[in-house]
């Protein structure tokens, strides 16, 4: 039997009653939590169900399961629960002020001419208030330089990435954002108490719904900003996700983290920028990570590309085991040549036959406004063997305008002789065309 609660504050998770959480939340939201620090995972839980008004008193972890089982709502619920979401603009104001000293002045001085728009991640934004701070502070020096910038915000709450997409906040972030900031960055609206991002702001932004644990990650960034995640990790994740940071940087990219957060086993990948406030640069070593490219059981071969391509036994297994292990878009295994292999998903906003032969090839049948970025990017991801990702590219499909980022993938496998890639398109909102559109 489940133990009860000691007292009203505290419980009792029998044997396996937290992994059966986890393992509901998994089933219905595909977020795996049991790589998170156990002690944090199981108080937020025992919270949620202390104050459950639908359980007994006084309340059972086996309980709360029967609910969970009986009322996905509740599932969604406790998984936002669950969702660290506590953000403020410009936190830790001195770190931002180093951030702008020793990250920003040294992208600016060391960027060649040619070199391009510079490359920012986000990871587990929340509601966006740490990526609109990071983008204001380089367009601070970035606008002066003729410089642009372009930050990928991105979190696994649905919700919270649609708030960031907005950029509307209450008035109460004027004690978080100095006055200067405020009326140069942000529009106050009387009516509604609230401030939004100014659109020229929003305009460098691009949110979008992505799990930094289990997604392929961003590549060629000069900057990843990624507060205050670690902390509520397990160690192996928290590795991982060290390692995967290290391959998504540039060689001399930058690393912000959270005051209260180190690099535990990984000070080898990385060189102290500011130790106080956890700011750090790349090490040009070997990157221990390998993309984790994955996509969901309803995989499944189309009976139109022909059987020819498959070049060894157990190509198609190997194939179906990456996809299977978790959850990416519509995805495509294509060999060097660009001739597809093996197809999840719809791909008819993104593909397409025109009269004549019919054709497997993904660059000879990309809509327009994809197939030249699609042409590169095989080429140099056979070439470099790292993912490539793009930015977001507009696109038209039955007279919609849509934003679609292609990342190329490639595939190493003992049972993969030649070039093997995946190549994922995956729809993302600009503030462009989310004004356009809407």
């Amino acid at each position: 039997s489940t133990p009860k609660a000691k007292d009203k504050d505290e419980l009792l998770f029998g044997p396996g009653e937290l992994l059966r959480i986890l393992r509901l939340i998994q089933s219905r939201t595909s977020h795996d939590f049991s790589g998170y620090k156990e002690n944090t995972i199981a108080r937020r839980i025992e919270r949620r169900i202390l104050v459950h008004p639908d359980l007994g008193a006084p309340p059972t972890v086996a309980d709360y399961i029967d609910h969970l089982q009986q009322d996905p709502s509740e599932v969604d619920h406790l998984f936002r629960e669950l969702l660290i979401g506590v953000t403020t603009f410009f936190r830790d104001h001195e770190a931002f002020q180093s951030l702008s000293r020793l990250v920003i002045e040294s992208l600016i001085k060391d960027r060649p001419a040619d070199e391009g728009t510079l490359r920012v991640w986000v990871p587990a934004c929340s509601t966006g208030e740490e990526a609109y701070s990071v983008s204001i502070l380089f367009h601070e020096r970035f606008e002066r330089e003729g410089l642009q910038v372009q930050v990928f915000a991105t979190d696994i709450d649905s919700v919270a990435i649609d708030r960031a997409r907005e950029g509307r906040y209450p008035e109460s972030i004027a004690a978080d954002v100095a006055p200067e900031l405020l009326s140069r960055y942000f529009v106050h609206d009387e009516e509604s108490h609230t401030y939004q991002i100014d659109r020229g702001i929003r305009d460098t932004m691009v949110f979008a719904v992505q799990s930094v644990i289990k997604d392929p990650p961003f590549s060629k960034l000069d900057l990843i900003c990624c507060r205050n995640l670690l902390i509520y990790l397990g160690p192996k994740l928290q590795q991982k996700l060290l390692s995967l940071f290290h391959y998504g940087l540039k060689s001399d990219g930058f690393l912000f983290l959270g005051s209260s957060e180190s690099l535990g086993g990984s000070e080898t990948m990385f060189r102290v920028v500011d130790q106080r406030w956890k700011i750090f640069q790349r090490l040009r070593r070997p990157t221990e990570y390998s993309p984790n490219l994955s996509l969901p059981s309803q995989a499944a071969r189309l009976d139109d590309v022909p059987r020819k391509h498959e070049r060894a036994p157990g190509l198609r297994d190997l194939m179906e085991r990456v996809l299977l292990e978790d959850h990416t878009p519509t995805s495509i295994f294509v060999n060097g040549k660009g001739d597809m292999l093996y197809v999840h998903g719809r791909t008819g906003r993104y593909l397409e036959q025109t009269t004549g032969e019919a054709s497997t090839n993904i660059i000879k049948v990309a809509r327009d406004g994809l197939k030249a970025s699609l042409a590169a990017m095989l080429q140099h991801a056979e070439v470099s063997q790292r993912p490539q990702t793009s930015e977001a590219i507009l696109i038209w499909h039955d007279n919609e305008e849509i934003a679609v980022q292609i990342t190329v993938a490639p595939i190493v496998h003992k049972q993969v002789a030649d070039s093997l890639m995946l190549v994922t398109l995956t729809e993302v909102t600009t503030p462009d065309h989310e004004a356009s559109s809407g």
